[in-house]
């Protein structure tokens, strides 16, 4: 369904340090699916000026009602076809350094 999904023009969202985790780890599946699909990821962080954590392996962030949103994006990261294994390594550390960069910045937008 994801491969048709972008075959057909559509955006996706993905969290990228995968269902197990570990939590802020950008996991090599993103990396491979844009590579496949040939198409750019963009990497995005949120923060809200209200919120809770659960108690879970991803500390999943709920923001309450009324709370200031604010989402940041960074530049779009292409994966080449030819991608090898090493470069998919450096591109997951590109990933979670934008990322991570974009929280800082909602975090900081969001208090402002």
């Amino acid at each position: 369904p994801i491969f048709q999904l972008l075959k057909d023009k559509n955006c996706i969202g993905i969290t990228p340090d995968g269902p197990r985790g570990p939590k802020e780890k950008v996991s090599d599946g993103v990396i491979k699916i844009a590579k496949q699909a040939q198409v750019p990821i963009i990497p995005v962080g949120f923060w809200s000026s209200r919120n809770t954590n659960l108690n879970s392996w991803d500390s999943f962030l709920i923001t309450y009602p009324f709370s200031k949103c604010v989402f940041v994006w960074n530049d779009p990261i292409i994966v080449p076809s030819k991608a090898n294994q090493n470069e998919i390594q450096k591109l997951q550390e590109i990933l979670e350094h934008k990322m991570n960069e974009c929280v800082k910045i909602a975090k900081f937008e969001v208090n402002k």
